[in-house]
């Protein structure tokens, strides 16, 4: 267990997206990564497994802000009793092109 809470850490982000009303939503949470379970969030807004959400990092020290990253919903766990859902996040990486440039 000690080991588990040395390589967690957590970080304040703003999360946005599109809900499941497909209505856009921008929310500050905070990012809890951890080298066993991954990249998770709690969010009010409601989401779908698979969505796509931009997480960007608030940092008070960079006046430029950090650029957003998409990451997929992998899964939704259903609301708590703060009315959080919490979401583990997978990076989404950009396609390689298969086609051919003379096509």
């Amino acid at each position: 267990m000690m080991a588990r809470e040395m390589t967690a850490s957590s970080y304040r982000v703003e999360i946005s997206g599109w809900d499941v009303d497909e209505n856009f939503f921008v929310e500050k949470a905070d990012l809890a990564w951890d080298e066993t379970l991954g990249k998770r969030i709690a969010i009010h807004n409601p989401v779908r497994a698979g969505s796509l959400l931009f997480v960007r990092l608030l940092d008070p020290r960079d006046p430029n802000r950090a650029i957003p990253v998409a990451y997929k919903a992998a899964t939704v766990e259903p609301r708590d009793v703060q009315g959080q859902f919490h979401i583990s996040l997978v990076k989404i990486w950009p396609r390689s092109c298969s086609r051919s440039m003379n096509a």
